[in-house]
Parts: C-alpha cells; structure tokens; sequence
C-alpha cells in the first residue's frame, strides 16, 4: 500500500494512520517490560484468587478501588484519549496529529511513577513516542493542517524548521492562488479576541497541557514577536498567524 501510493501520488502524499502508530507505542512498551508485566501477572492472579475466598478482604478492595488513581490514569492517556481523539469520523483529524504527538510526550515526560514498573513502563512508553510520532511534523500536508488549524497553529512544534516549511508551502500555495485571481487577495473576516479557559477539570486530561500552553501564552504576550517568522510571508497569512490562537472547545464560524 505504501509503495503504491507513492508510486501513484509521489513523495509525501502518504498520511500515516496515528491510531495505527498509537497501538504499536503501546505494544512496544509490553514487548520492552514483559518479564515484568508476567510477573505482575502472577500476582494478579494469587490476589485475584485470594479475595474470591475472603468476604471481607473484597469489601476492603472495593473502597480501595473507590479512591484516586494516579500512575494507571495517565498511562491509560495513549489507549483511551489519544486513541478517541485521533479516530473520530465527525471532524477533521489531521490537524490533530501533532498536537496530540507533543502533549503525550509532553506528559509522559512530567510523570513520577513511584513502581520500579511505572518507571521501566513510562521510559519505554517516551522513546517509542519521539520514535513513532516525533516524525509526524515533518510531514507537510500534517504541519500545514495544524498551522492552519487556529486552535493550534504553531505552538505544539519541537521543530523550528518543520515550521518554516510548512509556512514556505503555505505561502507559496498563497501567491499562485493570487496570481489566479489576478493579484486580488481574499476579503479578511475579522475575529473577535476570545478568552482562555481554565483546564476543564484537575483529573487528568490529554488536553491539560494544551490549556497550560495557552495560558502560558497569553502571559508572554508582551514577547510575542518571539514567534516571527521569515520575511515575505503573504499579509494575509502573516495577519492570521497573529491573531489570538481561539479555545479548542470554540466552535468555528
């Protein structure tokens, strides 16, 4: 399949299924730790086979399973919300990729396993998503859906170049449209300044580090040519990319 759209389409026509990528991060991470997990499968099984002989050794479990969890929420993040997100069939996805890519890695990264387990799974987990989904922004057609995506933009990119090359094609895309119309640039609408919400909740969430991003954001806004980009970028691209990067829940108009 690959080799046929390449053959077909070219170079860089070929969008790699992030589901796809998401499952294999997942399976690596079981390959790289499985005397671990069988151990840890073992005891499973002991404990499993002690509380179905014991009333109240599983009234005492039920309240502990009632209380926070922590290590086994986050690494369920990869199976559960990234996987949801990624393979909706009622939005446009490809410009979620990214994101999505920096915010686990992102995640994983600020996590504090307290096992021996978590650490060894956490570890495998962060090199298999730079492996498999650091990539992802160097795809063109990816970079310039998020870039053009104004709940994103720019602001889950690790690289500068990934940018400017999506920016170049954009712009290049921009000029021959121009020349097409006869040098007429399309009529700007005008968005009103929104402001950023609070993270939805304190459990823990794909999408809190993208609230923490904004909000990080809008308190460098005093610094904001930081994000300038090369000279020759089409007024119109350069005003959009300016603008206020709008909430995600914000529904577009």
């Amino acid at each position: 399949m690959v080799a046929a759209v390449k053959q077909y389409l070219g170079d860089g026509k070929r969008i790699p299924c992030m589901a796809h990528l998401l499952n294999l991060i997942v399976d690596g991470a079981t390959r790289d730790n499985g005397p671990m997990i069988l151990q840890i499968a073992n005891r499973v099984k002991a404990i499993v086979t002690y509380f179905k002989q014991s009333v109240n050794a599983m009234d005492d479990l039920r309240a502990e399973q009632e209380g926070p969890k922590k290590e086994g929420e986050v690494l369920t993040l990869i199976q559960s919300q990234a996987t949801e997100e990624i393979s909706g069939d009622q939005y446009v996805t490809s410009s979620l990729a990214i994101p999505i890519a920096n915010l686990l890695q992102k995640g994983l990264e600020q996590m504090k396993p307290s096992t021996e387990f978590g650490v060894a799974v956490r570890k495998s987990l962060i090199n298999l998503v730079i492996a498999k989904l650091e990539p992802l922004e160097r795809h063109l057609h990816l970079a310039k859906a998020t870039i053009l995506d104004p709940r994103f933009k720019r602001i889950h990119f690790n690289s500068a170049l990934a940018v400017s090359t999506a920016i170049s094609a954009l712009s290049k895309e921009i000029r021959l449209e121009h020349r097409r119309r006869g040098q007429l640039s399309p009529e700007l609408r005008c968005r009103s300044t929104t402001t950023i919400p609070n993270s939805e909740n304190s459990s823990p969430s794909l999408w809190s580090g993208h609230e923490k991003i904004l909000v990080d954001i809008a308190a460098a806004s005093t610094n904001s040519s930081s994000l300038s980009t090369s000279d020759g970028m089409p007024s119109e691209l350069e005003q959009y990319l300016d603008q206020p990067i709008i909430p995600r829940r914000e529904v577009l108009v």
